[in-house]
């Protein structure tokens, strides 16, 4: 129950974050998303577990796309 809390609140501080357009909104989604797929596949929710792996990448992706349109427009 903890750990569902945790990242819940990781997910929540990342879409504000994500709001205010600060860069570091990925790392917490990647963060957040990391913890997400044991949890759930201890659970016994495999595809949720998938589907973590799926966000993370994208995630990941991300934040190498807007690292590199930041340095684009320095």
């Amino acid at each position: 129950a903890y750990v569902d809390a945790l990242t819940t609140g990781l997910f929540f501080v990342g879409m504000w974050l994500m709001a205010k357009r600060k860069i570091e909104n990925w790392i917490l989604w990647i963060i957040a998303d990391a913890i997400s797929i044991p949890l759930y596949f201890y659970k016994g929710l495999t595809f949720s577990s998938f589907q973590f792996i799926l966000f993370t990448i994208i995630a990941i992706l991300g934040y190498k796309e807007w690292k590199r349109f930041s340095q684009k427009t320095i």
